[in-house]
Order: C-alpha cells, then sequence, then structure tokens
C-alpha cells in the first residue's frame, strides 16, 4: 500500500506535536542516509530501513526512525535550531537527488543524507528555515 506524502506529513508532525504543542513544525521531510540513494532506497528498501524523518520547527530540528509502513519511529535527535545550522553543510540540488551532509550528534563524520526530488520544496524550507534568525 503506497502512502500518499501528506499522510506521511501528517503522522509525523503528530509525533513532533506531542514534544512540544506549542512549536509548530514549518517543514517535514523524509532522507536517506549514504552515499548512494539508489542502493539505499531501491535495492536495501526492506532489508535495511536506515532512514528518516526530519522536521524543522520554530525552536527544533527533529530526526526520528522511520518505523515500518512509513510511520514516524522513536525519536532519534532533538537540536536546537542553532547546533543543527551548524551541523549541515555541501547542500547539493540535482535533478533526481538532492542532497546535504549532517553531522549527526555523537558522530565524527558528517553523514550523506539524500532527499527526493518530490521533497525539495521542504528541503528549501528547512534550509531557509535554519538560515534565518530563530525566533525566541
Amino acid at each position: 500500500m503506497t502512502l500518499r506524502k501528506a499522510t506521511m506529513v501528517k503522522r509525523v508532525e503528530e509525533a513532533v506535536r506531542l514534544i512540544d504543542p506549542a512549536d509548530p513544525p514549518i517543514a517535514t521531510f523524509g532522507v536517506f542516509p549514504g552515499r548512494s540513494p539508489w542502493v539505499t532506497c531501491i535495492l536495501l528498501d526492506g532489508v535495511v530501513r536506515d532512514s528518516y524523518f526530519v522536521t524543522v520547527t520554530a525552536r527544533a530540528v527533529h530526526v526520528h526512525d522511520v518505523a515500518p509502513r512509513y510511520r514516524p519511529g522513536g525519536l532519534v535527535h532533538s537540536l536546537s535550531r542553532d547546533d543543527a545550522a551548524q551541523r549541515i553543510a555541501g547542500l547539493r540540488h540535482r535533478l533526481l537527488w538532492s542532497s546535504f551532509h549532517f553531522l549527526l550528534p555523537g558522530d565524527t563524520v558528517p553523514t550523506p543524507m539524500n532527499v527526493r526530488c518530490v521533497r525539495r520544496p521542504e528541503l528549501e524550507r528547512f534550509t531557509a528555515a535554519l538560515a534565518e534568525p530563530r525566533q525566541p
């Protein structure tokens, strides 16, 4: 069963609202970590689900695991927007996949994060939100 993008975003936003109801989500999108999005997404889908939902709010950036049936799993990381802005580098827009490098807490090397082209508007809202001054 294929889920619509709006359904997945709604589920992730509900999980984020449970963390802080007063902090509304600005942008939510899914990422596939790793050097090759094709291997991660196509060949290993169903075997290895090492992917995340990333949500930026007015105050924080939340990273959730992807649970079975593409539901938000457990909260993996919750960072302030200032901290997340310092951890992101190398944003590249490509025809089918966009990518950026993100230094996850506890890692020493930034992880390549791949974003499908249908999620590009959310990625652009995410990077714009990190670039603007944080609201108190």
